[in-house]
């Protein structure tokens, strides 16, 4: 059974979003739906769950089928319990309990011909019950809280005491214990911290019935989907498998299409002069009216239209002194939350810091120290020499002033010197013309947002300190953030719960939980991997005091170690690096053979496919179908077995870099 969408069409004023859509949902389908902000596809969301109707075409759903949405926006929670108001997600079930209490009371003061007839009865509610999953679902509903992030002890806490982004947890584990058989959710990974969207993951990858994500979050949607539906400029497509693999494959018909309509083009040009040069010559006529007619038969190639994307870079200021930011014994509580307590910080110039960990652990109040934003209730926070920062709060969207227009916004908190410039910094984030007179009020949560960033450029810096950067911007929009930050040469401290933002930047990941702030070298993939030893009980081999640049501990350790240094004989020492030198050699002699042996196959299949391509761009080829059949097969295998080259040469490589920390950990 499918649920299909047929010949959907819907238009707001003089605007269409969609016309005569098309769309089959299968069970057990992942699906993950992509366009630009403001495409449509919350609205799409809507007319499936029957929210709006289209304005023509029908919405087939199998009889019997459930479709349950998250949506972006979410009205306020009842003084409910939290979770007494998840369990309503399954009111089917709360509804049998009662009857099945009513029965049991009624069978207590009945005669015996009545409680037999009432117990057969409650027999069949009993049966239904056990059958929907009543006997596990209250425990599968602390489940999902507890992999939303709440502690047993919040359960009985009122849900209209929590703030947005809990509330949205809260009405997600409503709809993940209603288990409908097409899940329909809208920008999810919005309100979920780094641990949340792990255990979600894990979730939804079971899940029996269809679910279909509208999501910004390229790691999320390769680890999810199976199947990608996306609203383009050019209408609405489907594509199999994962984000990175539509659109490596939207990329090659892409550049095929190019390629067809270079050729398209080339032919018409012919034909043209063709008929321009014979149209007054008699004894051409029969073949100038054939050749228009033919041209007339030609359905004309069109490219897709590309879409702008933003594109800018970062003001640097003057080279700042080594240590940028300390912060000394910093405490801060709130009520009687501790957050932090004598805690200590050093970040160095040329670090790129990204802090994860569970919502309401200290993240953002941490980078608010460091800004300046927040004092620490003991301790004292410092900026290095010539430190000139830039600071992007998770909520400066919200700031903006929702009265002005976008230009009067931008120069209200320009300095004298940069206003002038405005402008041109607007255009970079594709307010151009009389765009930058819009009201920031009418402006969608994206526009805001690029806004906000804009107003980053206004001041050359030389440390960005930025709290949830990417929140509503789209994927294209995220990955130029992502490039633009790579190019800055300042240092780099971020809040973020998008992985794949941080695989792009981090050299340092600091995880942040329960007053321990425990830094990790290297990137998101690389901490995952560590935090999974650990709970693996694996012992850990990093440690504040061990790393260099940002170290987050009681203490440093850095007088043991350099202690320990000067204890150590010079002769002894020298004899332990080159057992170290020569442990490193065999311990690692046979991956780096198989390295060196991928690598070389890299690039005899990179040049392979610089060769097909080469020969893909003669025009010629296009007339020998049979040839261009096999050499786009070839391209396609080559262009495989090279993906599969790469993640084998990623693996080795981390697996060489794995054996390496290991043995230097046992010379330590």
């Amino acid at each position: 059974m499918l649920v299909q969408l047929d010949g959907v069409s819907k238009s707001f004023a003089d605007r269409t979003l969609f016309s005569g859509l098309n769309w089959q949902l299968a069970p057990g389908e992942r699906i993950g739906l992509i366009g630009a902000n403001g495409a449509g596809k919350s609205t799409l969301f809507s007319i499936l769950s029957g929210r709006q109707e289209p304005d023509s075409g029908r919405v087939v759903i199998p009889k019997g089928w459930t479709i349950g949405l998250l949506p972006q926006e979410l009205d306020t929670l009842s003084n409910e319990p939290i979770l007494e108001l998840v369990l309503r997600g399954r009111s089917d079930l709360l509804e049998l309990e009662d009857q099945m209490k009513a029965l049991e009371e009624r069978i207590h003061s009945a005669s015996i011909d009545e409680a037999q007839a009432l117990s057969e009865s409650l027999g069949e509610l009993q049966h239904r019950f056990e059958h929907g999953g009543g006997y596990t679902f209250r425990a599968t509903a602390q489940e999902i809280l507890t992999g939303m992030g709440f502690g047993v002890d919040e359960f009985e806490r009122p849900a209209s005491e929590l703030s947005g982004g809990w509330r949205m947890r809260v009405a997600l584990a409503q709809l993940l214990v209603m288990r409908p058989n097409v899940l329909l959710m809208d920008e999810p990974t919005n309100h979920l911290d780094v641990p949340s969207l792990e255990w979600i993951e894990g979730f939804l990858g079971a899940y029996e019935g269809t679910v279909v994500v509208i999501s910004h979050d390229r790691y999320f949607l390769n680890r999810l989907v199976n199947s990608i539906a996306a609203i383009e400029l050019n209408g609405f497509s489907t594509f199999p498998g994962n984000y990175d693999e539509y659109q490596e494959d939207r990329a090659i018909r892409l550049d095929q299409l190019r390629r067809q309509k270079a050729q398209q083009d080339k032919q018409v040009k012919e034909t043209e002069r063709f008929i321009e040069r014979f149209r007054s010559k008699a004894t051409k006529a029969k073949q100038v009216q054939s050749r228009v007619k033919q041209l007339e038969k030609v359905e004309r190639i069109e490219l897709p239209e590309e879409r702008r994307s933003v594109t800018f870079r970062f003001p640097e200021s003057i080279r700042p002194g080594k240590r940028v930011l300390i912060a000394d014994k910093v405490a801060k509580s709130f009520g009687p939350v501790q957050v932090y307590s004598d805690r200590e910080l050093v970040v160095e110039r040329g670090d790129r810091v990204a802090l994860v960990g569970p919502n309401g652990h200290g993240k953002t109040t941490l980078l608010r120290m460091l800004a300046g934003e927040t004092r620490a209730d003991a301790g004292v926070v410092e900026l290095g020499h010539n430190v000139e920062l830039g600071y992007y709060a998770q909520h400066q969207v919200e700031s903006l002033d929702l009265s002005r227009t976008i230009l009067d916004e931008m120069q209200e908190h320009a300095p004298p010197e940069t206003r002038p410039n405005c402008r041109s910094i607007l255009g970079a984030f594709l307010f151009s013309g009389d765009e930058v007179e819009k009201k920031i009020s009418v402006l969608s949560g994206g526009e805001r947002s690029r806004v906000a960033l804009a107003k980053l450029l206004l001041r050359p810096s030389n440390v960005l300190l930025l709290d949830e950067p990417t929140n509503h911007l789209d994927i294209v929009s995220r990955d130029v953030l992502a490039s633009a930050i790579d190019q800055y040469g300042g240092t780099v401290v971020l809040v973020s719960h998008d992985r794949r933002f941080i695989n792009q930047l981090a050299t340092k990941v600091v995880h942040v939980e329960n007053g321990q702030a425990i830094v990790y070298p290297g990137d998101y993939d690389y901490y995952r991997f560590k935090r999974t030893q650990e709970r693996d009980g694996q012992p850990a081999t990093t440690s504040a005091g061990d790393q260099t640049g940002p170290t987050l501990a009681k203490s440093l350790g850095a007088q043991s170690a350099a202690t320990l240094n000067s204890d150590l004989d010079r002769k002894s020492e020298k004899k332990r690096q080159a057992q170290l030198r020569n442990e490193l050699h065999n311990r690692t002699k046979s991956l780096r053979a198989r390295l060196e042996k991928t690598e070389k196959l890299i690039a005899q299949m990179e040049k392979r496919i610089e060769e097909i391509d080469f020969e893909m761009a003669n025009p010629d080829l296009y007339k020998q179908p049979e040839r261009l059949a096999s050499i786009s097969q070839e391209r396609k295998t080559t262009q495989d077995e090279l993906d599969s080259a790469y993640h084998d040469w990623a693996e080795l490589s981390e697996r060489i870099e794995m054996v390496e920390k290991q043995v230097k950990s046992e010379f330590a």
